[in-house]
């Protein structure tokens, strides 16, 4: 099915890493998961964020972020906790680097805290120990053949930027992350090959934090014209950052992209108003940012809603944007229903701060089936939406190169469970191995996905919802210095891939479907 009302532009692609079409149409989707079914060159990764995991915030130097008013005012976060001490990764990342390795990660993502590196979001020197401190990370993981995947923001904006601007209301941010961003490249571009320069900008918009004042009051200044303002001012930082990165930095054989959440819709029924309701939903979740980066522009069906409350980008600006990624970062965790009329259950005003036209009702149930079974968090498992995702990208945009950075699913905390019962992660075991399932599928409709990026290495501060959520591969004692053990998540994920067996297959030129094996940027 394509999505949106975007023809696709006819431009060449690089082929889906180093597997052969026909080896693909081998792979058999209903055995067990093993890594030689992907590409040789296929990353296989996991991802955490600087304020979700280190800690260490009164350290080395570093500045209040916006995280850190967020969970020191009463009534913010659902279990009253902070990022104070987190994991202790600041301390502990020796540790982080060696339970990777251990599990065979080709890749860890990771986010460098904008206030370590300047303390007040701005400044003539960057801070020394900040650096020095992702410096050592770096050459940690490098020493256990581990690649650092950095993304330079991931929500914890310095809160002297948000007093002083409003923080992306303003477009005297750009500058402010592009200065940040080039310190980061300087000091780590010779060692880091793969930037995500922004992370989920929708979520960060949702989550609106470092306000101060109470829930209400934020909520009453989140306001969708302000949310669009700030996600304009995002793609901006972003492109101006790409530009330095490619003008200066891309040398060391380096790519930039950014990470995007994005949700599968599928239609409620055949019906004509239900599939455009699809379309439209995915271009408000989607389009929103992905088509300024691919097509320099904001999708139509956006524009006709918001009329000028939408931003405008100028000639030059357009062409700053457009083409500014070398991949695109997917972050997936759920898929929904649409409908082009009101449904029992359906709602309107999705929970994330996307602003549906009044045509579009989205759901995660039909003829009373739940699209899939419920995670921790609230959020249905349906794989097959990932598929779906992915295909779109490849009929709407062209076929980007893609890595999922984010994928994985969120347990309740329960102190009462024993240590050894908290390790047992089943659940977690069957989400990764289906969506890996349609990473498969997807890598047989000829997409171009390179990598899956599990979310997330340990257990760590859920923002909003505090510890309340458990991600991680690994559990973590909050009560006893932080200590980390594997769960048989991690376990199954080592068996996946340190398998003896190899599988080699000769990387060779693909040409199907009109793309073959060249090098150019997205968009471009």
């Amino acid at each position: 099915m394509a999505f949106g009302d975007h023809k696709n532009e006819e431009r060449d692609y690089e082929a889906p890493a180093s597997m052969q079409i026909e080896e693909l149409e081998k792979v058999n989707l209903d055995q067990d998961i093993s890594r030689r079914q992907f590409p040789t060159d296929f990353i296989f990764g996991c991802s955490t964020s600087a304020y979700q995991i280190e800690g260490g915030v009164h350290e080395g130097g570093k500045g209040p972020s916006c995280w850190d008013t967020e969970s020191s005012t009463p009534g913010r976060i659902l279990d009253g906790s902070t990022g104070v001490v987190a994991c202790d990764s600041y301390h502990k990342y020796q540790e982080d680097v060696d339970i990777i390795s251990e599990v065979g990660f080709d890749a860890y993502r990771f986010s460098i805290a904008w206030t370590r590196i300047f303390p007040d979001g701005v400044g003539e020197q960057p801070n020394q120990a900040g650096l020095d401190y992702y410096s050592r990370m770096i050459d940690s993981l490098l020493s256990k053949g581990v690649k650092p995947w950095v993304t330079l923001f991931h929500f914890d904006l310095p809160q002297a930027l948000l007093d002083k601007y409003g923080g992306w209301c303003s477009a005297e941010i750009i500058p402010a992350f592009a200065a940040y961003a080039e310190a980061c490249f300087a000091n780590f571009a010779d060692r880091v090959k793969n930037w995500i320069t922004i992370n989920e900008p929708t979520i960060d918009l949702a989550l609106n934090s470092g306000h101060r004042g109470t829930l209400e009051d934020s909520a009453k200044i989140n306001t969708p014209e302000r949310r669009y303002v700030q996600a304009h001012h995002m793609l901006l930082a972003h492109a101006t950052a790409a530009q330095i990165y490619r003008k200066k930095y891309q040398g060391f054989d380096g790519k930039i992209g950014i990470a995007l959440d994005i949700q599968g819709y599928e239609p409620l029924t055949d019906a004509p108003e239900d599939i455009e309701a699809a379309n439209t939903a995915i271009a408000f979740r989607c389009g929103w940012l992905l088509d300024p980066l691919i097509f320099g522009h904001y999708p139509e069906v956006i524009r006709k809603t918001w009329g000028e409350a939408l931003p405008s980008f100028t000639d030059e600006e357009s062409e700053l944007v457009k083409g500014s990624i070398d991949f695109l970062g997917l972050n997936f965790y759920t898929g929904y229903y649409a409908s082009g009329k009101p449904v029992e259950n359906f709602s309107n005003k999705p929970a994330f701060p996307v602003t549906l036209p009044p045509s579009v009702y989205i759901g995660d149930v039909r003829n009373h089936v739940p699209i899939g079974g419920l995670s921790g968090s609230g959020l249905r498992i349906h794989p097959k939406s990932l598929e779906t995702v992915l295909l779109m990208l490849k009929t709407k945009y062209g076929n980007p190169i893609t890595y999922i950075t984010e994928t994985g699913f969120a347990e309740v905390r329960n102190p009462k469970l024993s240590l050894e019962e908290h390790l047992q992660d089943q659940d977690r075991i069957n989400f990764f191995r289906e969506h890996l399932r349609a990473v498969l599928s997807a890598l047989k409709g000829v997409v171009d996905v390179r990598g899956f990026f599990a979310w997330s290495l340990v257990d760590n501060f859920e923002w909003s919802w505090g510890y309340q959520y458990k991600f991680g591969l690994h559990f973590v004692d909050f009560q006893n210095n932080q200590r980390r053990y594997p769960k048989a998540s991690a376990s199954w994920f080592r068996k996946l891939l340190t398998e003896r067996e190899t599988h080699q297959l000769k990387s060779s030129k693909v040409k199907e479907n009109g793309f073959h094996r060249v090098e150019q940027r997205i968009g471009k």
